[in-house]
């Protein structure tokens, strides 16, 4: 992004959600998945994308306050999850109930990120009206 927009929250935001569109594709297809022999199940530590890419931040985002949380950048690796234990006798490690958990979860996460960059996108707005 770049001009008006270019503010380093929703850079951070929009890396974010891209992450999210990510998680929520692995959760499906675990999901679609659940019958399939010798599936494991896989997913993405969101906690340790949000670790990663932060770290990178610090040069993107300025903490003027030490209370303040770290950004996003663009990259992140070493995040990918594949759950070995098997739940099934047939050795596919897709439980129902924990991915239903994670899509919801990984929803609210999108919608609170979607409403940040909403709320930026907004005041832009506001500013350039001259309201």
């Amino acid at each position: 992004m770049s001009g008006i927009t270019n503010d380093p929250s929703i850079t951070w935001a929009s890396t974010a959600l891209n992450w999210c569109v990510r998680r929520h594709r692995m959760i499906s297809s675990n999901i679609v998945n659940r019958d399939t022999p010798g599936y494991r199940a896989q997913d993405i530590d969101f906690k340790k994308v949000m670790e990663q890419i932060g770290t990178e931040a610090e040069e993107v985002l300025q903490r003027t306050d030490s209370g303040h949380l770290p950004g996003l950048s663009r990259g992140a690796s070493n995040v990918l999850m594949v759950k070995e234990a098997a739940e099934g006798l047939d050795g596919n490690s897709v439980n129902l109930s924990e991915e239903m958990a994670h899509l919801v979860e990984n929803n609210y996460t999108y919608q609170a990120l979607l409403k940040h960059v909403n709320r930026k996108f907004q005041a832009i707005k506001l500013a350039v009206q001259g309201g």
